[in-house]
């Protein structure tokens, strides 16, 4: 404690009441010579003070800035400062309020970097969004030791704990106060930040039982199915804290919802009650009370909320689980629906929740015109306004998986197609138990377990023949040589464009691991009689392919040996991948994704399908998705059809241009979040958000470089959400008019009944990216029980099929009948195209 004398003011000490005991208080006077006794301290040798006369010192009181009497020797007590110690203090001082400045700059900057367009965008579409590690753990900490205490402390029930306590404790405001929130509601809501500073919080815990079946800590789908219809919206009149939500009459709105996550629920299935939300439902209620008006939710309240049966009439997305990890915070749209999943856990879900408005509230108890406009009040903008880079507007996927066990994944994803991985769950468990009692980097395990299965896989199920006898495989894989090295090099870089080398124009980029003697054109071995035909299938990874491409094998009657590169006697299927221009260290280096054009060598692809094309053997690069390396590049024979595959094959001018046929598989996003949560939730441990943030990372490169092929593609095969929802699927085949796909019709709509959902066939014209297209589309599955004879009947009411027998069509989809997608559209026009793929290759050949 240092003691300075300041000339202006006459300043004094005083025990208060004169009582000279432990614990009692002091007053600090400025009128020098009031009380008598008031200057009365002495300085001991140790330093400290006393009263004079006594055997108590000066102290600190316990968590507090109050001085107060102590025992002498109590650590409590306060000892006056040498000049030398009070310099050493105060720069210590100093240093400690710098490095509180710098770490309060450094969460601000961190809060921006989060708050981009992608950020935004999600909370246009989707009405809410996951910020994880928006709160600092010591403040989560301290927060939860606050909320035990009072639990603890308290003669309430434990109900009062689950949405009735708002305290003002310090402990509970920092959660807002001391994180990224502020700045982010600043960024999306206008303001300035202290706007957004909290001055009380709503305790949210959701103890084991909590709404599950009565007396148990078990939900099952039927107890989950009521919960989740039992939604709601905050601010309208309720009867569940008297005093406070009963304002029948008014709607208490607000802008922004701010859950708080004080631990860590990824670490449970789901079901543990965790908050969970409607995504698009603020832009759909928004509709709903246009149509239907407020005065039904401002006079009866939650009562007049279309819950219950109306759920799934209103909501066609299924509802999003929130988890996460402690320290993560979701903001939300006032107008998203939402509701807390039953707790099936051990653990206690601890969270809290905190309301803001934005200015354009006024300080209006409610505003209705932003009921009607859910996005009124908000600055939002959409990927295609900001930027496109994948690195400015990622968000933060969560530390479970390395990059390697995500390209790892993705080797799974590319070997056995999204849709083939079912049954496969063995794969991944068998590889994390052995990395773990051997000691295995468990990507490089994964990796050499996807190799071990894929080879199963493709060996006994896939690329069967599906008519007649297949000839036998006699060709092998030719590699280029060598092991499976880094080559330490990053392009474009001074060291790589020294080794940069030229052979007849074409640039050899040195990253692609070229061997002095290989050139990337060159006589072929292999003499045919036709031209290779030449076809592209450009999808994103996960999309099924290699079911899809089992279809077309079947439909020519031909295997593939599986490989890097998958080849027989008449096929073969190459993945662009091979044409990333760095490998996975050289990626890291540029910031950029494998999806960025840049990081793909088009030149040289474009070259070498034009030289395939011509019957010229080349030496294709291999990018090996087990080390994340280049390896040496293979040589690559014609054949009689030749598939690229991959992210880009329609993507480049002149690879676009020696296609005969180009083949976009279109996914939306409602189903390709469906599917991989049906994949990774149970087979890799996720959670739907980490699988959300999977695919939405990847969303503006993808957006960017690969989703615009579909407008140049021949034909698409788009998959949407069927008319009756999720899992069910629809499924179109759009045809460019008058272009290299031979079309097919129907004569006539139909309907299929039998199990439910039963299925829908019509045909329509449309406009694709202003091309004139014929659309077949296919809503909902057939009846397997009677699966041939609703083929049969589909396969009757088809014109221009090509098939080779009136039952052509029937007996393929039967013999793959435990194939995935057989049962929908999916297997049905992916078999329509394998034939449509035969019957080019016929007219292109004369065979």
């Amino acid at each position: 404690m240092a003691i300075r004398k300041f000339d202006d003011q006459d300043l004094a000490l005083e025990v208060n009441h004169r009582k000279y005991e432990v614990g009692n208080g002091t007053s600090l006077w400025n009128h020098l010579g009031v009380r008598a006794n008031a200057l009365k301290f002495t300085m001991n040798s140790d330093r400290t003070l006393s009263p004079y006369g006594r055997h108590l010192v000066l102290g600190a009181k316990q968590g507090t800035a109050e001085i107060v009497l102590v025992k002498r020797g109590d650590p409590l007590q306060l000892v006056c400062e040498t000049e030398e110690e009070m310099r050493a203090n105060l720069e210590a001082l100093k240093a400690q309020q710098q490095a509180a400045a710098d770490a309060k700059m450094a969460l601000q900057k961190e809060a921006l970097r989060r708050c981009d367009a992608e950020l935004q965008r999600r909370l246009k579409e989707d009405g809410f969004v996951h910020i994880p590690g928006a709160v600092p753990l010591e403040v989560v900490q301290a927060a939860k030791k606050e909320i035990n205490r009072a639990v603890g402390a308290s003669s309430k029930s434990a109900d009062a704990f689950k949405g009735k306590e708002f305290p003002k404790k310090t402990e509970i405001t920092d959660l807002i106060n001391c994180s990224m929130v502020p700045v982010i509601l600043e960024k999306l809501l206008g303001a300035a930040a202290h706007k957004y500073h909290a001055g009380a919080g709503q305790i949210a815990l959701r103890f084991p039982g909590d709404f599950c079946r009565a007396d148990t800590c078990e939900a099952d789908f039927a107890q989950f199915e009521n919960v989740r219809r039992g939604w709601h919206i905050d601010g309208l009149p309720n009867n569940s804290i008297p005093g406070i939500t009963d304002h029948f009459g008014k709607i208490a709105n607000f802008d922004a919802l701010v859950g708080v996550l004080l631990s860590d629920s990824d670490v449970h299935e789901k079901m543990s009650g965790e908050l969970c939300c409607y995504p698009g439902s603020h832009l759909i209620l928004a509709e709903y009370f246009k149509k239907e008006g407020l005065e039904g939710v401002t006079t009866r309240g939650m009562d007049a909320l279309p819950t219950g049966p109306k759920t799934d009439e209103l909501f066609k997305r299924q509802v999003v689980h929130c988890t996460g990890k402690a320290g993560d915070v979701y903001i939300a749209n006032y107008m998203t629906a939402h509701l807390v999943a039953p707790n099936t856990s051990s653990d206690i879900r601890y969270a809290c929740y905190f309301r803001f408005k934005g200015p354009g509230f006024n300080d209006d108890l409610h505003q209705p015109a932003s009921m009607l406009d859910p996005l009124l009040h908000w600055h939002l903008k959409s990927v295609s306004e900001g930027t496109n880079s994948a690195e400015g507007s990622k968000p933060k996927l969560r530390t479970m998986k390395t990059m390697e066990e995500a390209e790892a994944n993705l080797l799974l994803e590319e070997t056995l197609g999204a849709d083939s991985l079912q049954g496969f769950g063995w794969i991944a468990l068998l590889a994390t138990r052995y990395s773990a009692d051997a000691g295995v980097h468990h990507g490089e395990l994964v990796v050499e377990m996807a190799e071990v299965a894929g080879v199963f896989y493709l060996g006994q199920w896939a690329f069967v023949g599906g008519r007649g006898d297949s000839a036998k495989i006699t060709r092998t894989l030719r590699r280029g040589g060598g092991e499976s090295v880094p080559t330490g090099l990053v392009w474009p870089s001074p060291e790589a464009e020294e080794k940069l080398r030229e052979v007849d124009g074409i640039k050899l980029y040195p990253t692609h691991a070229w061997k002095d003697d290989m050139n990337p054109i060159l006589d072929s071995s292999v003499k045919l009689e036709d031209k290779p035909v030449i076809v592209g299938v450009a999808a994103d990874s996960g999309c099924g392919k290699s079911t899809f491409l089992r279809r077309i094998l079947g439909a020519l009657g031909t295997e593939v040996q599986p490989g890097h590169t998958a080849i027989g006697e008449m096929m073969t299927v190459i993945c662009l991948d091979d044409y990333h221009t760095n490998d996975r260290a050289g990626r890291k280096a540029t910031g950029l994704t494998a999806l960025d054009a840049r990081e793909n060598d088009f030149d040289l692809m474009g070259v070498q399908i034009e030289a395939l094309k011509k019957g010229k053997a080349v030496y294709k690069p291999i990018y090996n998705h087990d080390t994340g390396n280049k390896d040496p590049p293979e040589l690559i024979e014609p054949n009689k059809v030749m598939v690229f595959e991959g992210l880009h094959p329609i993507y480049d001018e002149k690879a676009r241009a020696q296609l005969d046929l180009a083949i976009y598989i279109d996914i939306v996003n409602d189903v390709k979040f469906a599917w991989k949560v049906q994949r990774d939730v149970a087979e890799r441990g996720w959670t739907e958000e980490q699988v959300r943030e999977d695919i939405e990372k990847r969303l503006p490169d993808f957006s960017k470089y690969v989703d615009p092929q579909k407008a140049n593609a021949d034909v698409v095969l788009r998959y949407e959400p069927s008319d009756q929802g999720l899992p069910f699927l629809k499924v179109k085949l759009i045809q460019k008019k008058d272009g290299k796909f031979p079309m097919i019709t129907l004569k006539k709509d139909l309907e299929l009944t039998g199990s439910k959902p039963g299925a829908t066939l019509k045909m329509y014209d449309d406009d694709w990216f202003g091309n004139a297209v014929t659309v077949v589309e296919m809503d909902g599955e057939i009846d397997m029980d009677n699966m041939e004879e609703q083929l049969k009947e589909i396969e009757s009411n088809m014109e221009g099929l090509g098939a080779k027998s009136a039952s052509e069509l029937t007996e393929a989809m039967v013999g793959l009948k435990s194939s995935p997608g057989s049962q929908n559209g999916t297997g049905l026009l992916q078999t329509v195209i394998a034939m449509k793929v035969r019957e080019i290759y016929e007219k292109i050949t004369g065979k």
